[in-house]
């Protein structure tokens, strides 16, 4: 037999157990998948950004339902710097992450009129993620509120329930803005 003929005969053998397949797969019940959607397959998404205090910064979903926030507690050298940076990998002492669930969350982001309606239904742990805060060095005269630039970026967010975020960016002229 030669190189075409033995081309042909697999051809052959391999239409005959297709077809074989096929017969004996349509006597069984028709196999269906479930699709669910899983939180951890799709990262979140947080499209709303705040910051407020020295260095406490928040974003959220936009449902409203799932906000991270991240505190960082730092000092400034003697000798101001005009810009302060500061890279973090979680977990991390200095820097807390927590990640919410409820209804309208950023309602209670830097205010001191707390709204029952909008106190989190759960709070957890951002065990998981690498980041750095950078802020400006603050005015040297006059209220630094909304004067003071900082900025948060933080990726590879993953919650002690397995949510993955997108990366997040949060970038606010309001460090050193205080409620009250």
């Amino acid at each position: 037999m030669d190189h075409c003929g033995s081309i042909r005969l697999l051809s052959a053998l391999a239409l005959v157990m297709t077809l074989a397949a096929c017969t004996s797969d349509s006597q069984e019940a028709p196999r269906t998948e479930t699709v669910t959607e899983n939180a951890s397959t799709m990262p979140v998404d947080l499209v709303r950004e705040g910051a407020c205090g020295e260095a406490f910064f928040w974003a959220e979903s936009a449902e409203r339902n799932v906000a991270v926030t991240v505190e960082v507690a730092y000092s400034r050298p003697a000798s101001v710097y005009p810009t302060l940076a500061i890279p973090f990998t979680l977990p991390n002492d200095k820097v807390k992450v927590r990640v919410l669930r409820g209804q309208d969350l950023s309602r209670n982001f830097c205010t001191d009129l707390i709204t029952t309606s909008s106190e989190p239904d759960s709070m957890s742990a951002g065990p998981e993620g690498e980041g750095r805060v950078t802020i400006a060095s603050p005015p040297s005269h006059g209220s630094a509120c909304g004067r003071t630039l900082g900025t948060l970026r933080l990726r590879g967010l993953v919650a002690e329930d397995g949510t993955e975020f997108s990366p997040i960016t949060v970038k606010s002229p309001d460090i050193g803005c205080y409620s009250g």
